[in-house]
């Protein structure tokens, strides 16, 4: 295979969470296309990579030079960036590179989540924006994950639409159909056997919102006393998520499973996901619930939004961002249901997302 096949996929620190799996699944993708995939990476995490990826061990100011470095070493086909940082260290390293080079390699870096952090009316952060927007337009293309993810990149950072390209996180329906079919922990057995359950994975850090999801389920819990919450992650936010849990009289009902690399076993078993997070971009697990067999209610604002996913009534229900009392709502309807009468509704729903479906429109990039 000639130096022509080589991709290069640049990530943050790797950490355990979608934008990690949804890379390795493109790493995976491209491989079976052919390509030969480099992992570049800021430093090591608790994620582990293959044994010939490159850290760069470097500050904000160093990396752009030391990833243009690698670039010129390896002289790849294209190289993708994940999320703001590294996105703007790859548009500073094409610009460090010799033309005659950088016009050679496709540059495409993904946005996976909204930068509803940068306040758009604050005049003090125009600036910034600018700055952003002038290293993401000299990019060749940036991949949103979502429509909400473009239309926030345009509104923050003022980018031209041509260069954004909506390209969903892929799945890999074989790999979920058989994990979902493990067996639970004995240990967890006992809860999920007691009634309906309520599941949540992710995070657990602010923007997830569960503080919501509790409090929600308080509610719930209050309408059905068989319903039970799962929620199965770690984070900067779980001392205080347990604290809240106590504080409400829930300690009974809701259950912590630690980060496992395996959700989809609890996933499957659970009667609905619910999503209460205030900034997703597009989240996977809301695809990794449907290719379960689970159907999902989320909430939805403009930094938010799984419309091209979650149909309402079909496989689930979007509800306005904190709006508790439709959340409860539409959480029971689905608490009422026969599962198995959903659950091909949720799976079918999922097929245009699988991952030799979504490397194709990629490379057509390339």
């Amino acid at each position: 295979m000639g130096a022509e096949d080589k991709i290069i996929i640049y990530l943050p620190t790797p950490l355990p969470g979608g934008a990690f799996n949804s890379a390795m699944l493109l790493a995976e993708g491209l491989s079976r296309e052919g390509f030969k995939v480099k992992f570049v990476a800021n430093r090591k995490g608790k994620m582990e990579l293959p044994s010939d990826t490159v850290y760069l061990n470097a500050g904000d100011f160093i990396r752009p030079f030391k990833l243009k470095t690698i670039i010129e070493q390896e002289k790849p086909l294209a190289v993708f960036s994940n999320m703001l940082p590294q996105n703007v260290t790859l548009s500073i390293s094409k610009l460090l590179l010799p033309k005659n080079l950088s016009s050679t390699i496709k540059f495409i870096g993904f946005s996976r989540n909204s930068s509803s952090r940068i306040r758009r009316g604050q005049w003090y952060k125009l600036p910034y924006r600018l700055f952003i927007k002038k290293l993401y337009e000299n990019l060749d293309y940036i991949i949103a994950v979502s429509d909400s993810v473009k239309i926030d990149l345009m509104k923050a950072f003022f980018i031209k639409e041509e260069k954004i390209k909506v390209i969903h996180n892929p799945l890999k329906h074989t790999e979920i159909f058989k994990k979902k079919r493990e067996p639970l922990e004995k240990v967890y057995e006992d809860f999920f056997s007691k009634g309906k359950i309520i599941i949540n994975t992710s995070r657990f850090a602010k923007q997830k919102r569960l503080d919501l999801l509790i409090k929600a389920f308080k509610k719930i819990s209050k309408v059905r006393e068989d319903v039970r919450l799962v929620l199965v992650g770690s984070g900067e936010e779980e001392n205080n998520l347990r604290k809240l849990v106590e504080n409400l009289g829930l300690k009974d009902k809701v259950l912590f499973i630690p980060f496992s690399p395996n959700p989809f076993k609890y996933i499957h078993r659970a009667d609905v996901f619910v999503l209460t997070s205030q900034d997703e971009g597009f989240g996977r697990v809301v695809m990794e619930s449907l290719a379960c067999g689970t159907p999902v209610v989320a909430y939805k604002n403009e930094f938010c939004d799984h419309s091209s996913i979650i149909t309402d009534g079909y496989n689930g229900f979007q509800v306005p961002f904190g709006d508790e009392d439709a959340l409860v709502d539409k959480v029971l309807i689905y608490l009422s249901k026969d599962k198995k009468k959903v659950a091909c509704n949720c799976v079918l729903s999922t097929k245009k997302f699988s991952l030799r479906r979504i490397t194709c429109k990629i490379l057509e990039l390339i």
